[in-house]
């Protein structure tokens, strides 16, 4: 985890969608928190990720508005990264690279199952 380089933690806001859809990803948190990966200690994600809560988009929260802005051309660019994605192009650059070439994938960008 790069949080993993400092002693800092993160607490993760998101937007409330359905409850039912709420309630799955609190559930998929409290799973991912509670597991042991191939990548990182079960104590090492709890030590990090300390909270989870949900946000309405009536709050109109401006840290909300940016990441969709970047989490949006990302999760295209995951679902299928043969199509043309100018914003992720973009984004990429900013993304934290392996210190012997091997690119930004498990270093600045990891994608979970």
């Amino acid at each position: 985890m790069f949080l993993g380089r400092s002693g800092e933690s993160i607490m993760l806001r998101v937007e409330s969608r359905q409850t039912h859809n709420d309630n799955e990803l609190a559930k998929v948190y409290e799973s991912f928190r509670n597991t042991n990966h191939k990548l990182f200690k079960k104590s090492e994600i709890q030590e990090k990720l300390l909270d989870l809560s949900f946000n309405q988009k009536v709050q109109n929260i401006a840290g909300m508005q940016i990441s969709d802005l970047v989490a949006y051309p990302i999760g295209r660019w995951v679902m299928d990264s043969t199509k043309e994605n100018k914003p992720f192009e973009v984004i990429e650059r900013k993304f934290h690279a392996g210190t012997r070439g091997q690119g930004y994938m498990n270093y600045g960008l990891k994608v979970f199952p």
